[in-house]
């Protein structure tokens, strides 16, 4: 990986992620353009179905209401995405699901901020 091309990683604050309902197709297109500079050799593709379709079975993300993706599944999708290069997937498990007891959508955007920065 380049150190120019890893100076381009801009993740988006909470404010700046689509406030719409998403379909996984839209979702990939998304993260995986964001996450671009994170991608190896010719493979551009960070996030694919399979591995979202995985996250949701093992808890680590909540699945899609009624097939579409919130603003909060872009938000965990980018922390597990950026976490799992220094942890493995079940500790971002344990992290998300001691995170996810706490329904506050405030605290949601200050805390995915906070990550962000």
């Amino acid at each position: 990986m380049e150190n120019h091309a890893l100076k381009e990683l801009a993740i988006p604050r909470w404010e700046e992620l689509p406030d719409l309902d998403l379909y996984m197709d839209q979702v990939l297109s998304y993260i995986n353009s964001r996450l671009e500079p994170l991608s190896i050799g010719e493979e551009k593709t960070v996030l694919t179905s399979s591995m979202v379709n995985n996250y949701v079975k093992t808890n680590i993300v909540k699945p899609p209401v009624k097939k579409h993706y919130k603003r909060y599944h872009l938000a965990y999708l980018f922390v597990v995405m950026l976490m799992k290069r220094c942890f493995s997937l079940s500790e971002i498990g344990d992290l998300i699901r001691i995170y996810s007891d706490i329904e506050n959508p405030e605290r949601i955007a200050r805390d995915y901020n906070k990550f962000v920065s």
